[in-house]
């Protein structure tokens, strides 16, 4: 990983002290503090995007990479702690700010930009799969994650982190791996260590509505250690007349069966 500069890190408590302010946990604020790492992720994006919307950038860190990197972009920061909002200002004039909770940002003013954010580990997963939702509207994303979530966002079959986030996500997106990130590069340095992931949409793009696959995966996965048929029951519909083999555990398969399961059960409800 490298040597961390810790000047930056001090940096970064000199302009909290500065403001009078300390990271909240409950919202579950670790600011991502090297220099040189900023910049390898935000170099991530690739060929210049026309918007950029950040989501969580906290003290303007990545936001700073950003600007420099990308600077005939159009960058957007979503920020929910409206105590940043004067530091954010200041530090990344050139940009728009909006104060307020990215879980109920409306997507569609935002479509075709990338979207990057160190997300808040308690909200990482509503707000990776609010995304996902949306995913025909960006060509990418990368985001952070507490390295057990982004395990299970990778997952593959018969794999015991495999599971209804692993078959959501995949079903409407390519993940890859970015990188492993350990606690330490992370102030306050949390317990657990971290994973950088990117999304790239499908293409082409899988045309079942995620709300016509999201029961079915969850009524899949619904009693893990038994057949599917257990959970799938509770949909409702003729097990018996279904084309496929339903007499195995979820995890056994695949994110194409399961789209082709939710296919048939949209048919026959």
């Amino acid at each position: 990983m490298g040597r961390i500069d810790m000047g930056s890190l001090a940096d970064l408590k000199a302009l909290l002290h500065q403001h009078g302010l300390a990271p909240c946990r409950a919202k579950g604020q670790n600011f991502l503090f090297p220099e040189s790492i900023q910049r390898r992720i935000v170099q991530q994006i690739g060929a210049v995007p026309p918007m950029i919307l950040e989501i969580g950038p906290g003290l303007g860190g990545l936001t700073q990479a950003l600007r420099a990197e990308y600077p005939d972009s159009s960058l957007i920061l979503m920020e929910k702690d409206v105590r940043f909002a004067e530091i954010l200002a200041q530090r990344i004039p050139n940009s728009t700010l909006i104060l307020g909770d990215a879980l109920a940002l409306d997507w569609m003013p935002y479509e075709g930009a990338t979207l990057i954010g160190n997300l808040p580990y308690n909200v990482s997963v509503p707000l990776v799969l609010r995304y996902v939702r949306h995913a025909d509207l960006f060509p990418q994303a990368i985001f952070m994650f507490q390295r057990e979530v982004g395990q299970r966002i990778m997952a593959l079959p018969k794999s015991k982190a495999y599971g209804r986030l692993s078959v959501m996500i995949q079903a409407y997106t390519k993940v890859s791996k970015v990188m492993d990130l350990p606690s330490s590069v992370f102030w306050p340095k949390p317990a657990v260590d971290s994973m950088l992931l990117q999304f790239h949409r499908l293409d082409p793009m899988n045309t079942l509505a995620f709300s016509d696959l999201e029961p079915v995966v969850a009524a899949a996965f619904q009693h893990r250690r038994k057949m599917m048929t257990y959970g799938l029951a509770s949909l409702g519909i003729p097990l018996e007349e279904a084309p496929f083999q339903l007499r195995v555990r979820a995890e056994e398969v695949s994110v194409p069966e399961f789209i082709r399961l939710a296919q048939w059960v949209k048919t026959v409800r």
